[in-house]
């Protein structure tokens, strides 16, 4: 089994990715709305 410390590193990591994604996916879908209207 990998060590805590590695598991809980690649966990943050994980997290940080999936919340940069989500966020720029909703910057993009809002600014293309604005630039529609």
């Amino acid at each position: 089994m990998p060590n805590a410390t590695h598991l809980g590193h690649y966990g943050t990591q994980f997290c940080q990715i999936l919340c940069i994604h989500s966020l720029r996916h909703q910057l993009l879908y809002s600014g293309g709305e604005n630039h529609r209207n």
